[in-house]
């Protein structure tokens, strides 16, 4: 009986070592100084992760953009006449990349807002995984975004309030290696959303999730929304800057 019991803690150990997380840990996206240019890659020793910038456009195609690392976290860099270094839905739809050296599931995220009027941060994720190197440009410059994004499952990480936020962005526990992390493809209220990307924390799952299907009706509906949203703020600048003090 003595043996019996022993080889049942022996199986205890391994079965909780095969279904427990590798190692957890976060990464900070920040260099405490303004930067921009391409993709950069950020490491914590564990892991190590590139970062990208993209925006969609009125007729729904994807732009390589410029990253920009500033002390307070991650923008988009686009030139455009709306742009304001921000991962923002003005007018375009900017999101981050990150594309991981190995699968992660990501736990939580810090947005930081307030530039340009904007203090909303709702978010639309996505991750998918993908056999590219981390290191390597994602192809999806100047692609329809229905193609260049087809393989992301996508869903909607709301604020709940105005001002900074530090959130679970993965409910369900999704993993993959590649992740985007957008301003929201679909308004649900009447703020702009607009923030840089500060940090994100990470496990290295045991074993995968099981990925939710992509909700591309999520991009055809956020048009049709900014669009509207847009139209409506044309009027000033001063008046934008009114509309969400």
């Amino acid at each position: 009986m003595k043996r019996i019991g022993k080889f049942k803690l022996i199986i205890g150990a391994m079965l909780a070592t095969f279904t427990s997380p590798a190692m957890a840990g976060e990464l900070m996206l920040d260099w405490g100084g303004t930067k921009s240019g391409d993709g950069r890659i950020f490491t914590d020793g564990t892991v190590s992760m590139r970062a990208s910038a993209w925006s969609i456009g009125a007729l729904t195609l994807v732009d390589d953009e410029k990253l920009g690392v500033w002390s307070d976290g991650l923008g988009v860099v686009s030139g455009a006449l709306d742009n304001s270094h921000t991962v923002d839905n003005f007018g375009r739809l900017d999101f981050l990349v990150l594309q991981f050296d190995q699968a992660v599931s990501l736990g939580e995220a810090t947005f930081n807002t307030g530039w340009n009027g904007m203090k909303d941060t709702d978010a639309t994720i996505g991750y998918a995984d993908f056999s590219t190197p981390y290191d390597v440009q994602p192809g999806m410059d100047n692609k329809l975004a229905l193609f260049a994004l087809k393989d992301f499952s996508l869903y909607t990480s709301e604020a709940k309030q105005l001002g900074n936020s530090t959130r679970s962005i993965n409910p369900n526990g999704a993993v993959g290696n590649t992740w985007l992390i957008g301003a929201s493809f679909v308004p649900k209220d009447k703020f702009f959303d607009g923030f840089k990307l500060d940090k994100i924390t990470y496990d290295l799952p045991a074993t995968p999730a099981v990925p939710e299907p992509a909700t591309w009706m999520m991009l055809l509906l956020g048009f049709g929304a900014i669009g509207t949203m847009v139209r409506g703020s044309r009027s000033s600048a001063r008046k934008r800057r009114l509309q969400f003090a």
